[in-house]
């Protein structure tokens, strides 16, 4: 799913105050980036947390263009997808690797100071992005909910009382058009408003499903969204902000990649699928924020109301197998599977979730700084129905199974944090959150004749019967970090954090003849310990920034497509220790010289309940139960690595300017067992910008230069092992005209 960034700028957003963070004047060198990660505007590198800050121009060059490609200049930040176009981003091996109605992600992502609960708001299609930031580890006090892995934090831009606009055009190879807009200004003395729209469509798909002739992988998505913002008085404002985003698109594209259950390899090409139907995406999501700032003099205060509602909608086969694959099997011989001779799958997710948020924040030159606050949220996530079809007894008749659940969340919380200055060095921070959440799910499931098309008669579990569950999950979280700054150039910091993620019930298992643990997701607890070091060296023209951690992680959830369904369960806990490091370098003038590196050794620990598969010799895989103790985490790399590089060129024709990324992924494993796994990879993309004097731009760039082939979404199920590719080479032009 597209989430296109193209004129963005990132560095972390203003949270608790009325300020806009941007670079601040350096006389020489790099200059400072003032960031909010502690709530108040601060120096990136005064801050005693691991933060990837960066700004528009670098992005732009680089090739940074949606969030899963954050990865590429955040290492210790992995991006992968689930079934649908789900975000499942991981910080530090901790992460998400499967959703459904009410899971939430440990890596919280904020916009605009608004918590997206969906893992489908993890990925997005935005215009008028202006900053965006990376935290890294648990924020388990100041943001608290479900940033047990850390914050991907995005603030689209302030409405201008100044006439600004950035319009833009672009084309690319398979036949993909794009456009954006954006336009702010003035409305009156103390009033203004900003509009912004953007639409992208790939027309040519990446592959085709064979079995139908159609091209899979195209996408079409628009977004837009409208700013305004009523400076009351000079200590108080209002700002109104609605959006709404929309995708079309011919995925997922699942590909077998071992023998089917009928024993046959996939057909076509690698980026091609052999299904019974093409794959169908459709996202939609809406909503809305109401922003109140007021400075009492010592004090700021702040409220934030926000509501977002996000359908999805998604269909396809998962089996690898066609209806004329069966033809030839009697009627009477039970398929490899015991139930089918075919599978296809029609989800129809809805989420809709209400959070409203006050703060109060010191705003003095004591040496006791601190923050309060509270939470609420009500949250509800269902199925609407969703839907499997499958063969029933003979090749022709289908029967289908509807699960419809409902699930509702109820929570609130409080939090404080404060920080006492000891001497003029040395600073100690200490905060706790209590967070209460209380949940409830209804729901049933029924399998309908394919002949009758009444429900079928009670099997292994209570057919049609509706099942409700309540429950309520109370928890604390804190942090206790210490910092001293030895020089104005060094900085080190030692903190202790507890960051939790929310217990939920398993939508997938209502209905099903199963114990109510197994319906339970126990909530997710890292505690986790970090030192690091901040330095600006050599007269500010090397940035260096370096942290180790260590993470003791309990009931982990863990995701397994049986059936072609997607379930998550708890492993019993994990063990997570690490190095990430980031510099940057301006050497002399025009060029910047970026990179960073992530080494995590993430492992789980007495897991003897995992889903593991076992390839069957005629075909697709048993599931059944082993042992994953000492196996290495999903979706988790040993090692990343990012080089890139920016070089400016003033001219009298305009300002030139030539970027690159390079990223290195290990590979990471793909279920519990490890069986299954991506290998490592590397990307390369690039990027020749030009802009006049007059405002006219212009780009010619190419994203995944060296057409590596990897997968976004790799598993192994009971028909095969599966996976989604990544997008190939993909290259194009962009003009466009800002003033």
């Amino acid at each position: 799913m597209a989430g296109l960034f193209a004129a963005s700028a990132l560095s972390t957003p203003a949270w608790a105050q009325a300020v806009d963070p941007q670079e601040s004047a350096a006389p020489i060198g790099i200059a400072d980036i003032v960031v909010t990660a502690q709530r108040r505007a601060e120096s990136m590198q005064n801050v005693p947390i691991a933060v990837t800050a960066l700004n528009a121009e670098t992005l732009e060059a680089t090739g940074v263009r949606d969030t899963s490609d954050l990865k590429a200049v955040a290492p210790s930040l992995n991006f992968n997808t689930a079934v649908g176009g789900f975000g499942l981003p991981r910080i530090r091996g901790v992460g998400s690797t499967g959703t459904g109605p009410g899971i939430e992600n440990p890596v919280a992502t904020y916009i605009d100071g608004i918590y997206i609960g969906s893992a489908t708001g993890a990925m997005m299609t935005l215009n008028d992005i202006e900053q965006v930031a990376v935290l890294k580890g648990p924020q388990g006090t100041l943001f608290g909910r479900n940033a047990t892995g850390g914050l991907i934090q995005i603030t689209t831009k302030k409405p201008s009382y100044d006439l600004t606009g950035d319009f833009k055009a672009s084309y690319g190879n398979y036949d993909t058009i794009g456009g954006s807009a954006y336009l702010s200004g003035g409305l009156a003395g103390n009033l203004a408003a900003s509009v912004a729209f953007k639409y992208d469509n790939r027309r040519d798909g990446y592959g085709v499903n064979v079995n139908t002739g159609n091209e899979i992988m195209t996408e079409k998505s628009y977004a837009g969204r409208a700013k305004l913002l009523w400076e009351i008085d000079d200590a108080s404002s209002l700002t109104l902000s609605a959006d709404f985003s929309r995708v079309n698109a011919a995925s997922p594209a699942f590909r077998p990649l071992t023998r089917n259950v009928r024993g046959q390899f996939a057909d076509g090409g690698r980026r091609d699928i052999d299904s019974d139907i093409d794959p169908t995406l459709r996202s939609r999501q809406y909503g809305g924020s109401v922003e109140l700032r007021h400075d009492f003099g010592t004090v700021d205060f702040m409220s934030l109301t926000g509501y977002r509602k996000m359908k999805l909608r998604v269909s396809f086969d998962p089996d690898g197998t066609t209806e004329g694959d069966w033809a030839a099997v009697p009627a009477a011989n039970a398929p490899p599977l015991g139930f089918s001779h075919g599978f296809i799958i029609d989800n129809n997710q809805i989420d809709t979730q209400l959070t409203h948020e006050v703060q109060l924040l010191s705003d003095n030159d004591s040496r006791f700084q601190w923050v309060l606050g509270g939470f609420y949220m009500w949250g509800e996530g269902r199925y609407e129905p969703s839907r499997n079809v499958n063969a029933f007894q003979t090749n022709v008749q289908r029967s289908y199974t509807d699960l419809e659940v409902k699930q509702t969340l109820q929570s609130m919380a409080a939090f404080a944090q404060g920080t006492y200055r000891l001497g003029e060095a040395t600073n100690v921070t200490a905060g706790i959150r209590y967070t209460r959440d209380q949940r409830r799910a209804v729901g049933s499931r029924i399998t309908y004749s394919a002949t009758t098309g009444q429900p079928l008669p009670v099997q292994t579990f209570p057919q049609g019967v509706i099942e409700s569950y309540r429950k309520t999950f109370p928890r604390a979280t804190w942090r206790l970090s210490i910092d001293h700054r030895f020089s104005p150039e060094m900085m080190a910091y030692a903190s202790y954090n507890r960051g939790f993620r929310s217990a939920a019930f398993v939508a997938q298992n209502i209905g099903l003849n199963t114990p109510l643990e197994n319906k339970v997701l126990k909530p997710e607890i890292v505690d986790a310990y970090e030192v690091g070091l901040k330095t600006d060296l050599f007269d500010r023209r090397l940035r260096f920034n370096v942290a180790g951690y260590y993470y003791d992680q309990k009931n982990v959830q863990v995701m397994q497509i049986q059936n072609g369904i997607q379930t998550v369960y708890n492993a019993d806990g994990a063990e997570i220790y690490g190095v990430d490091a980031d510099f940057q370098i301006r050497p002399f003038g025009g060029l910047t010289l970026t990179g960073g590196v992530n080494v995590t050794h993430a492992r789980y620990k007495n897991f003897d309940t995992a889903v593991i598969s076992i390839p069957n010799a005629a075909g697709g895989n048993t599931l059944t139960i082993g042992d994953a103790s000492g196996k290495r985490l999903q979706n988790v790399p040993d090692w990343t690595l990012s080089l890139g590089a920016t070089y400016d060129i003033p001219t009298s024709i305009g300002d030139f300017t030539i970027g690159a990324n390079y990223y290195h992924n290990d590979g990471w494993a793909a279920d519990p067992d490890n069986r299954v796994a991506q290998g490592s990879y590397d990307l390369l993309d690039a990027s020749l910008s030009w802009r006049a004097q007059s405002g006219l731009t212009f780009s010619v760039w190419g994203k995944n230069l060296t057409n590596a082939f990897y997968f976004q979404q790799l598993g192994a199920s009971n028909f095969s092992d599966n996976g989604v590719q990544a997008a190939p080479r993909t290259y194009g032009v962009t003009a466009g005209f800002r003033f």
